[in-house]
This record gives structure tokens, sequence and C-alpha cells, in this order.
């Protein structure tokens, strides 16, 4: 089901996009708050990542990938995800599992205690999100 360019598309029911179109603002056609919504999943990815990565033992790049066109309807490519691999791999948030042909990935227990973290303190990110997109008659 993932497209075969490697600039990946993100397959809305209205329109289809690549995240390298939502960074290189070429969203024309995009209707405001899906432009919004994608903008969001693109900044919080990593973090998307790592709460899926929870519920598995390991995942490799094609499952994630097949998880966020089901879940999110979007196409992310091995091009995006493998160096955000690298820099969580890097940061100790999740480990590269030894001797496999395909390259899996768990979650590590630093990984796990920063999801936490973000999830205690889901209320001061909506609150931060909110002081965002606010009007200025609404300051």
């Amino acid at each position: 089901m993932v497209g075969n360019s490697e600039d990946k598309l993100i397959a809305h029911r209205y329109h289809s996009f690549s995240l390298a179109s939502v960074e290189k603002h070429q969203v024309d056609k995009c209707i405001p708050l899906e432009w919004a919504k994608l903008k969001i999943l693109k900044a919080f990815l990593d973090i998307a990542i790592l709460n899926e990565m929870t519920r598995r033992s390991a995942m490799s790049a094609p499952s994630i990938i097949e998880f966020f066109v089901k879940k999110y309807v979007v196409c992310v490519s091995p091009g995006t995800l493998y160096p955000l691999f690298e820099r969580l791999e890097k940061q100790g948030y999740i480990a590269r599992l030894p001797n496999r042909l395909t390259r899996l990935y768990s979650i590590t227990t630093a990984g796990r205690n920063m999801l936490q973290n973000i999830q205690q303190n889901v209320n001061e990110l909506e609150y931060f999100l909110l002081e965002l997109v606010k009007t200025k008659g609404e300051r």
C-alpha cells in the first residue's frame, strides 16, 4: 500500500501530500486543518513511534510505515525513518536488535521513561499548543 516513489504520499480523504511537501510548504491544495494535523504529526513523529513501540516487542521500518498508513492515513518514507531511528538510538530511546536480517528496533527503558514524562505532561503541551494558535483578541 505504500507508494513506490522515494517521496511517499500522505493519502488523505481529500488530497494527497508528501511529508516533504509539508516541509517545503507546498500545501496549496490542503485544507488548513489537515495541513495543521500533518505539521503536528511531523513534529511528533518520534513520539508517535515510541508510543507504538510500547505496544510491540520490536518494529521494523516497514511495520512502522504500515502503522502510519493504517492509523493516520500517512505514508512515511524510509528516508525519513532511518535518520530518525539513528537519532533515537543515539539518545538511548530505542535499541536495534542484533543479528537480524531485517533492522528491528525496540523501545528502551529510557525511551519508556521519556514517553511517560510526556504523557504525564500532556495538559501542559496542550496549553502550549493553544497559546501558539490564539488570535490577538484571545490573549
